[in-house]
């Protein structure tokens, strides 16, 4: 594993990992922005528009979809890393869909209100 030690203007040390950098990088771009993309176009045909009514139909669906979403993409993670994908899940799901639910749906709200797909 190459790792690259960095320290910052505040005297902390921060340690780049170039195998964690392409694990995130492959499971992204080959599994997660496709998905994402598929999605967010299903989701666009359903919920055409952005009324109040289509963005809450929008990020509703996202919130109740995230550990799907977060499963996916922590399973991959774990199967790039030769991990037991099933742990993955069940340690990392939850707490980041909880931890998630208290900023993305505000984010979701500007996306679909000012962000054209």
């Amino acid at each position: 594993t190459q790792t690259t030690q960095v320290t910052t203007e505040e005297g902390h040390e921060f340690a780049w990992n170039a195998r964690r950098t392409g694990e995130f990088v492959a499971v992204g771009a080959l599994v997660m922005a496709p998905t994402s993309h598929f999605f967010e176009m299903q989701m666009e045909r359903a919920l055409p528009g952005n009324a109040a009514r289509e963005i809450a139909g929008k990020v509703l669906t996202r919130v109740v979809l995230a550990p799907c979403f977060l499963s996916l993409s922590f399973g991959s993670l774990a199967l790039v890393r030769q991990r037991d994908v099933a742990d993955a899940v069940r340690s990392s799901v939850w707490p980041a869909w909880k931890t998630g639910t208290l900023f993305w749906p505000a984010i979701s709200v500007a996306q679909y209100r000012w962000v054209v797909v």
